[in-house]
């Protein structure tokens, strides 16, 4: 009986390890899209065995600068192995990423089971997790490696944490080694400790367990127990928060400071009330990815998200989310064997995605749909409640028909992630996407104005450069390809109107336009102190370093 139950296990874990491989197939034959172009076929530092110790211990992209960069040394180093591997062939990189996403779900689904729940029940809810949508740029996108490499971690050390015929001190001793690894591969693994708290507190009692016999109308007790759980998990919080802060001395080290906010324009610029309510009514965006993602998208920026006051019905929908997702969580507080198991998914999407939102810190985007990777653990969590649920009180024909309805969807989500994973090949196919699914977008008037100059046609791609501008005034990436076009049909004082309120040290183009535009005006002394002012930050530029040599001749 138990070997025939095993082979049901293998059976069904095997399956779910092939539903999440074959769905990103098409990702294999990836190039480098996007960030991958900076991040990967960019940095040198991949090509040589010499440059091991600076992967280690220097910024995730030496050139950004310090205020703008992270400190990722684990995603760097695998980085490392996969060009190494691959002889820079993005194959090998693509290829890691797949594998990586069937561990994370078989371990999900090792987690499940370790929990109690019953394997058929277990490989549903992660069969989910495999193929859903919303994971396809984390999947096919190279740098999505990061929030797969830190999720990864983050549930080997949730797995780990409940070997329970494993010596405490050898547990103790793997978990920690896993927060390292998923701080390593990205800040947001700091949340380990949390997780494995919320797993704690609703995992199933054991006869030494203290809330075990505790009346369950008998609520002061109750508390009294589960804090009493809690403690025994203190010698390994202990041990994290010494892994943790051996993290962040490393990171101070390296990057100057604690911590290194790199903030999008278009939020840095809004009021700090605005962003609030902002990152509240976008919270209903990020619900629609997480439990209907038919509109995926690669950027949601202006005008793709924008700014949400009070009187805005998206932020009104936010807080209506919120006080549903409370009032779940209230009415199923008693109802066995759910209850638990909402707290517990409500309680992981809050701890992985809260410093996401915007709500606490300004940030880098308003939503990146590799940031809900690690979140949509959640996902699962829930049908997990919904399918005990079902079991326990529907009989197994209900529980059938739920299972089946959850194989359907999963096999229409297999095909939109399958489909969307091909839109990742290349910068161009990403933007060619966004522009047909967001024209609105100023990405994608900057792709199609840039597209423009680059066919000759710089006027007309001044128009539309000139309204991404207007859309993300304070967007540098932006501003700088706006100012390109500018200085190749030589209207030189509007680049320097552009250039001048940018600061030197956010790029070396602000510094290098800056100095164009200044030389086709005939202003050679002005040019060549910003020149110089560029290479203060920027000492390794080609193309501030030529420009000061021909200043200097022609001096």
């Amino acid at each position: 009986m138990g070997e025939a139950k095993g082979t049901h296990r293998w059976l069904l874990a095997s399956l779910v390890a092939v539903a999440a491989f074959v769905t990103y197939l098409p990702s294999l034959a990836n190039g480098y899209a996007e960030d991958d172009v900076i991040f990967v076929e960019g940095d040198a530092r991949l090509r040589t065995w010499e440059s091991l110790p600076e992967l280690a211990f220097e910024r995730y992209h030496t050139e950004s600068t310090a205020e703008r960069s992270v400190y990722r040394p684990v995603t760097t180093l695998s980085y490392f192995a996969s060009w190494q591997l691959g002889r820079g062939h993005p194959f090998a990189f693509h290829l890691l990423n797949v594998l990586a996403h069937v561990a994370a779900t078989l371990l999900l689904m090792s987690i499940l089971v370790r929990l109690g729940i019953g394997v058929t029940v277990a490989s549903l809810a992660s069969l989910v997790f495999a193929v859903h949508p919303v994971h396809v740029e984390a999947v096919a996108n190279v740098v999505g490696r990061a929030d797969i490499l830190m999720t990864l971690f983050c549930l080997l050390g949730v797995r780990l944490w409940l070997a329970g015929r494993v010596p405490i001190w050898a547990r103790i001793g793997g978990v920690s080694l896993a927060y390292l690894f998923a701080v390593g591969a990205k800040e947001n693994g700091y949340v380990l400790p949390i997780l494995i708290l919320l797993v704690e507190l609703i995992r199933p009692q054991a006869q030494d367990d203290p809330s075990a016999g505790v009346p369950a109308d008998d609520p002061r007790s109750k508390v009294r127990a589960l804090a009493a759980r809690a403690w025994r998990c203190g010698p390994l919080f202990a041990a994290m928060a010494l892994v943790l802060a051996s993290y962040l001395i490393v990171r101070t080290a390296v990057l100057g400071a604690v911590v290194q906010l790199d903030v999008a324009a278009y939020i840095a610029v809004l009021p700090e009330a605005l962003r609030r309510t902002t990152g509240v009514a976008n919270l209903s965006e990020t619900a629609r990815l997480l439990v209907f993602p038919s509109d995926l998208s690669a950027y949601y920026g202006p005008a793709v998200l924008n700014p949400a006051g009070l009187g805005d019905l998206r932020f009104w929908s936010g807080v209506a989310l919120c006080i549903g997702c409370g009032a779940l969580i209230a009415v199923t507080r008693r109802r066995r064997p759910a209850g638990p198991w909402v707290l517990l998914a409500f309680g992981w999407i809050a701890a992985s995605y809260l410093l996401l939102t915007n709500l606490v810190v300004p940030l880098p985007m308003w939503i990146a749909e590799r940031t809900l990777y690690l979140p949509s653990v959640g996902v699962s969590l829930l049908l997990v409640a919904a399918l005990e649920q079902v079991r326990l009180h529907r009989g197994s024909r209900s529980l059938r028909a739920l299972g089946g309805t959850i194989v359907i969807l999963s096999a229409l989500g297999a095909w939109h992630s399958w489909q969307y994973s091909k839109v990742w090949r290349s910068s161009d196919a990403l933007y060619a996407d966004h522009v047909e699914r967001h024209p609105e977008s100023f990405r994608a008037q900057w792709w199609t104005g840039r597209k423009l100059v680059e066919a000759g046609d710089i006027e007309g791609g001044l128009v539309w450069l000139g309204r991404a501008v207007e859309l993300n005034p304070n967007g540098v990436r932006v501003t700088l390809e706006y100012t390109r076009a500018l200085l190749l049909v030589q209207r030189s004082g509007e680049a320097e109107a552009l250039m001048r309120p940018i600061s030197p040290r956010l790029h070396p183009s602000v510094s290098v336009y800056l100095a164009q535009s200044l030389i086709f005006q005939d202003r050679l002394p002005e040019a060549l102190r910003v020149v110089a002012i560029g290479l203060e930050s920027f000492p390794t530029d080609e193309r501030l370093i030529e420009q000061q040599r021909l200043l200097d001749e022609g001096r």
